[in-house]
């Protein structure tokens, strides 16, 4: 193997190849007096075969080229002065993945020898990590697929519905999936899956971090894992446990993507840029740690990480290695690998600026807002972090970006488990939230009642304190605070009157959030009923605790939200651009909607703000009359239609029932003979329901 070096080639990280099939490889690493490419032997790569050092072409970017490579699997080892107050933290000791690394073979569990220690009087500074470390493989990849190109389903924002999960989770017990295909990429495509999301009305898919990922030590000393995945290792590499075959994990993901887009679903992915599997300066040294660290890391004045996420650090999206590497990352997903937009983990870290407050105008947002390929996406942010004074950011994420709307989720549990005084604010959240995305609009918020942290659907029913026993936290982890009531037992086992008030409001908070403005998001499992046992923080369960049991799927959940997805999809005025403004819109005589108590009677600000008001009527026009019915008292009513024909064009000959929460079994929509009612709508106690009415000529 001959080497050369050519000084004019222009820097750039990671594994290329020239058209000639020479290699190159590249690393940004300012500080550093040496930089070796390490090679190691089939099949995992536990020895190493060759060393080569790399040329310093240009301030800190370091560069090879090999004319053949000498094997597939390579890391790096970084020389260096050793300063912690500067950031630098060189140990040659430790083999460091590449931050580019494509494909990560190797353990996904740090080794007691890639501690890096205090400095080199530890003897853990001196224990060399190669033999353990994970290395990357070398792996070149090009969009499109070998197969050919294929078309995006570019769903628009008010026709998407999106529903959160977990790749191994959602399909591990899936009895029509081959047992090779489960819990895998190529199980998610399966089209049993497929046609449950499109009975569902679902168009997008958003899935738990699928980026490589570590389990962090005290997990693994459990014996558990971290499976939700939220401890980012390689941000370029898919993780190859998910894959049937991990030494083709790039090529079974981008075949799950095409698959999935030829049958119109989207593909968006939940990111981690705000910290990565390396949590402490003293701890594992596996990548970035092992860099001139002061560049990918945010640094209080004292020098020492800066903690926004509860990690015990910071990425740095404010500095210019940090911001490339996040960018960088997420072209390569969504250019080479194909998705269709991302959900930022903790979003508002990712947008602080240098000197770390959030800053919507700053670096990141406006690199997004001008890039030819990030800016045709969907973008989704988690906004909050933890630990500063401006953590909490919902409504200020810059257009075009959508927003988690975590006041519609707790503002809604607290509805329906009962609360006083919350109609008002509800009401607020299920028409889109304009105190909060006024100047954007209500396509700004995703609607969610549940997501992967916290209760499933069926256990907020059934519990009102977190039984996460099984974590080895000794029940301390996961929120306090979760909104929820278990209407008078602990636990999923109660008497039958128990249990179909439970299921009666489950339907209820169910069909408010997909009758809402904005945009719905389920999370999976919540349709057929799934439970964890009362555990709201089932992050490190790899077991039947996460996995979806189909075998006791309830089917009439099940048609209860195939029903919801049908009404959503169906253009039945669910599909809503704008804000309601209770004015005339577009020459009609009428407003756009007009608010009643559960009497008929008109509401006004003090009946709003009534303690013992529970509940609501909206006389919505979008553009067809219909009334929405919320009512989260334990009382029924029944109200003369007369009551609204004064408030329409002219009386109709009736109301279609389209929607009634309080039933086990909904009108079927094809249907032309729905239920019509003439004198009186029955509202029911703790439902909602959706009546339509019936012109006249």
């Amino acid at each position: 193997m001959s080497l050369d070096f050519r000084a004019s080639r222009p820097a750039r990280p990671g594994v290329w190849r020239e058209a000639s099939g020479a290699w190159w490889f590249g690393l940004h690493c300012p500080g550093a007096t040496e930089v070796e490419l390490c090679f190691f032997s089939q099949p995992q790569g536990q020895a190493e075969i060759q060393r080569s050092s790399m040329h310093d072409v240009d301030e800190g970017w370091w560069q090879l080229r090999l004319e053949a490579l000498p094997g597939e699997f390579y890391g790096y080892r970084v020389h260096g002065p050793w300063q912690p107050e500067q950031g630098l933290r060189f140990n040659p000791h430790k083999l460091l993945l590449d931050p580019y690394a494509l494909l990560v073979v190797g353990p996904t569990q740090a080794h007691p020898s890639m501690w890096r220690g205090q400095g080199p009087e530890d003897p853990r500074w001196g224990s060399d990590s190669a033999p353990h470390a994970p290395k990357a493989r070398v792996e070149i990849m090009e969009w499109p697929c070998a197969d050919g190109p294929h078309q995006r389903p570019h769903h628009p924002w008010s026709e998407t519905v999106i529903q959160e999960l977990h790749v191994r989770g959602f399909s591990q017990r899936h009895p029509a999936l081959p047992p090779e295909l489960r819990g895998r990429y190529l199980g998610l495509c399966h089209p049993e899956l497929i046609a449950h999301w499109k009975a569902l009305g679902v168009t997008t898919l958003q899935l738990l971090p699928v980026q490589q990922h570590l389990d962090d030590r005290f997990l693994v000393e459990q014996g558990l894992c971290n499976f939700w995945g939220y401890n980012t290792l390689a941000y370029f590499a898919p993780h190859g446990a998910l894959a049937r075959d991990p030494s083709h994990a790039n090529e079974e993901f981008r075949e799950m993507v095409r698959r999935l887009h030829e049958a119109g679903i989207e593909v968006i992915l939940d990111v981690v840029y705000n910290h990565c599997c390396e949590t402490l300066q003293e701890g594992p040294v596996l990548s970035l740690r092992g860099l001139h660290e002061q560049r990918w890391f945010r640094r209080d004045g004292a020098g020492s990480d800066l903690d926004c996420t509860g990690c015990g650090h910071s990425l740095d999206s404010a500095s210019p290695a940090g911001l490339q590497l996040i960018l960088d990352s997420l072209r390569h997903w969504a250019a080479v690998m194909g998705v269709d937009g991302f959900r930022l983990d903790l979003a508002v870290t990712v947008g602080r600026n240098e000197r770390h407050e959030f800053d919507p105008c700053g670096a990141f947002f406006a690199a997004v807002g001008q890039d030819p390929i990030l800016r045709q996406l969907k973008w989704i942010a988690e906004p909050w972090d933890v630990g500063a004074a401006d953590s909490y950011q919902l409504g200020r994420f810059p257009a075009p970006w959508r927003e988690l709307n975590g006041s519609f989720r707790d503002v809604l549990r607290r509805f329906w488990c009962g609360e006083s005084g919350v109609a008002a604010e509800a009401a607020k959240r299920l028409c889109g939230s304009q105190d909060l995305f006024s100047q954007r609009g209500p396509l700004s918020s995703i609607n969610l009642i549940t997501s992967h942290d916290g209760f499933t659907l069926r256990d907020w029913a059934c519990f009102e304190q977190r039984h996460n026993e099984q974590n080895g936290e000794g029940n301390r982890d996961g929120e306090m605070q979760n909104h929820s009531c278990n209407w008078g037992v602990e636990g999923l086992q109660a008497c039958s009157e128990i249990q179909q008030l439970r299921r009666q409001v489950c339907r209820a908070i169910s069909a408010s959030l997909m009758t809402s403005v904005g945009v719905p998001l389920i999370c999976a499992g919540d349709e057929i009923g799934r439970t964890q046992q009362g555990n709201n923080n089932a992050y490190c369960q790899d077991n039947e605790l996460s996995w979806l049991d189909w075998a006791n799927t309830d089917l009439g959940m099940l048609e209860f939200w195939r029903h919801l997805g049908q009404l959503r999809q169906g253009g039945f005025g669910l599909q809503r651009r704008g804000f309601f403004s209770g004015q005339a819109e577009d020459g009609e005589p009428l407003p756009d909607i007009e608010w009643f108590n559960l009497e008929a009677g008109q509401l006004d600000h003090a009946g709003w703000h009534d303690p013992l008001c529970k509940g609501f009527i909206a006389l919505r026009r979008d553009p067809a009359p219909t009334l929405w019915i919320v009512n989260a008292s334990g009382l029924e009513h029944e109200v003369p239609t007369a009551a609204f024909s004064q408030f329409l064009h002219s009386p109709p000959l009736g109301w279609q029932c389209l929607l009634d929460s309080s039933l086990e079994i909904q009108p079927n929509l094809a249907n032309a003979e729905l239920l019509v009612a003439t004198e009186g709508l029955r509202i029911a106690a703790r439902g909602v329901s959706l009546w339509r009415a019936v012109a006249s000529g």
